[in-house]
């Protein structure tokens, strides 16, 4: 706080950064109206900087607290424009955290087949790039619709898949 209070007058990548930063503590600190108002500040310095890769990741963490506050359709929107800046990046990683996160919205939305498509994609890119920690959250995420769809065998499997790779870590 003291960090970001000092550097209000900045313009630059490394403050949209760390407004980025402080939103993922924030979130992580179960202060969700924080977490989305430096998110969104970030994002408009992002933007105002035309950083593409920072806008995706700002565009995520909005997508966050407006999920968390209810505001759904807003999100999807958020985290369809990130999947098609991090596409366009040719970033694996961030392009599967948010087919991930796309995927959350629409299951919220009663999407559910289009949402287990995009966690098997988002799944697929993580197991590609041998990111553990991102699997197991995927699977966590299939296994939640799974359960949804009343198949508690293939829920089971996949939980136990991810308590697996938990261990691991």
């Amino acid at each position: 706080e003291r960090a970001l209070a000092q550097g209000a007058h900045m313009r630059t990548p490394g403050r949209a950064e760390t407004l980025w930063g402080a939103s993922w503590l924030a979130a992580h600190q179960s202060d969700y109206a924080q977490a989305l108002a430096l998110a969104q500040e970030g994002l408009e310095l992002a933007r105002d900087l035309s950083d593409q890769r920072l806008i995706g990741l700002l565009l995520e963490s909005v997508a966050d607290g407006l999920y968390r506050f209810g505001d759904n359709e807003r999100a999807i929107q958020c985290v369809e424009e990130s999947l098609d800046i991090f596409r366009n990046l040719g970033d694996r990683e961030e392009t599967a955290w948010a087919l991930d996160h796309l995927a959350r919205g629409l299951r919220q939305r009663g999407e559910r087949a289009r949402s287990r498509a995009l966690v098997r994609e988002s799944l697929a890119i993580f197991r590609e790039l041998g990111h553990h920690y991102a699997i197991a959250s995927s699977l966590g995420h299939a296994a939640r619709l799974a359960l949804e769809d009343d198949d508690n065998a293939a829920a089971a499997e996949l939980l136990a898949e991810g308590l697996a790779l938990a261990r691991m870590m």
